[in-house]
């Protein structure tokens, strides 16, 4: 998950920060960096995948963007769609955590839009 979220850190800052020690994740943009969802060291981030989810699918939705989550708690799979002509898809798998799933979906849409 560190590599995920540093990753995303890098294509949308207002959305994620990262350090040395820990990840911060924005509830949505325009949240000022002093009051994030939460903040979290990275051995810990485990504890945190709803949050990471809710931030992930508030991230996608601001793009204008859809998404869809399946999950039977052992596989998830993930897809972001970027509307339009040519309506795009972007699909993951990711193992048993939907957050990892969905927020590979969205880096995949993001490097593709050229973000930020």
């Amino acid at each position: 998950m560190r590599e995920l979220l540093e990753k995303w850190a890098a294509l949308e800052p207002d959305w994620c920060r990262v350090d040395d020690e820990r990840a911060s994740v924005m509830a949505d943009v325009g949240t000022p960096l002093e009051r994030p969802r939460f903040t979290a060291q990275y051995h810990r981030l485990g504890q945190y995948e709803p949050d990471i989810l809710a931030s992930v699918i508030e991230a996608i939705e601001a793009h204008g963007w859809e998404w869809s989550l399946w999950s039977d708690g052992a596989l998830a799979e993930a897809t972001v769609t970027i509307p339009g002509e040519e309506r795009r898809k972007f699909e993951k798998s990711g193992g048993g955590e939907p957050a990892v799933g969905l927020l590979m979906a969205h880096l995949d849409a993001l490097e593709a839009e050229g973000q930020p």
